[in-house]
């Protein structure tokens, strides 16, 4: 066994929260309020706003989502997006449950 490569799908799993906000951020970037509001509906209406922080926070220490600075008048927000290594860690999310999903029948 790859002990690098199964550290690295390891890390992919550190919470759960991580395979959510990444499909989400796939299909356009988010200001945060809309991204823990669309989280809220379609994951966990539970879900406590600091487990999002938390979550972006680690995802931007590892690479995978970028917060762009959006100034709009007199107002600023951050911007999050996927980065490319985002991107290639949802495939690698998807193609591990696409296999999971095929040895569970």
């Amino acid at each position: 066994m790859d002990i690098g490569l199964y550290l690295e799908v390891r890390q992919l799993f550190q919470t759960k929260w991580d395979p959510a906000v990444l499909d989400a951020l796939a299909e356009r970037p988010y200001r945060y309020l809309a991204l823990v509001r669309r989280l809220r509906r379609q994951v966990d209406d539970q879900l406590v706003d600091g487990h999002v922080t938390r979550c972006l926070t680690r995802l931007q220490e590892l690479g995978l989502v970028h917060a762009e600075a959006v100034e709009q008048g007199r107002q600023s927000y951050a911007l999050y997006s996927l980065t490319d290594d985002g991107r290639r860690a949802l495939a690698t999310y998807r193609a591990l449950l696409s296999t999971y999903a095929r040895t569970r029948s």
